[in-house]
């Protein structure tokens, strides 16, 4: 069968109890992020419906985009919960770049 539209690179989201959080997502070379893109991590409920946090990029770099979620703001996230990062380049349509579930680990 054939998908059309794209689809979003399976990952994982290791957040550990009492430790910040932080992640460079890298892009190729040959297509480097435009000025005034923007990259959002966005956490949901295990089923997925409501959403229950959201971090913006603190930096967004032709070439990558930091994500940092300091340890307190991360605290309510349950294991299992939903995430998708979303990609917004202007004029170009929404894209989700990841997805996947989030493990919490205790240490």
């Amino acid at each position: 069968m054939q998908i059309l539209g794209h689809v979003p690179t399976k990952a994982e989201l290791l957040l550990r109890r009492g430790a910040d959080f932080t992640w460079l997502l890298t892009v190729a070379d040959d297509e480097p992020l435009p000025a005034a893109t923007t990259v959002t991590l966005y956490v949901y409920e295990r089923d997925g419906e409501n959403l229950i946090a959201f971090w913006p990029a603190v930096e967004v770099l032709p070439g990558s985009a930091q994500l940092q979620i300091y340890a307190d703001d991360h605290a309510n996230v349950p294991h299992g919960a939903k995430f998708t990062v979303i990609l917004e380049k202007p004029d170009y349509p929404k894209t989700a770049w990841l997805e996947g579930r989030v493990s919490k680990a205790n240490r």
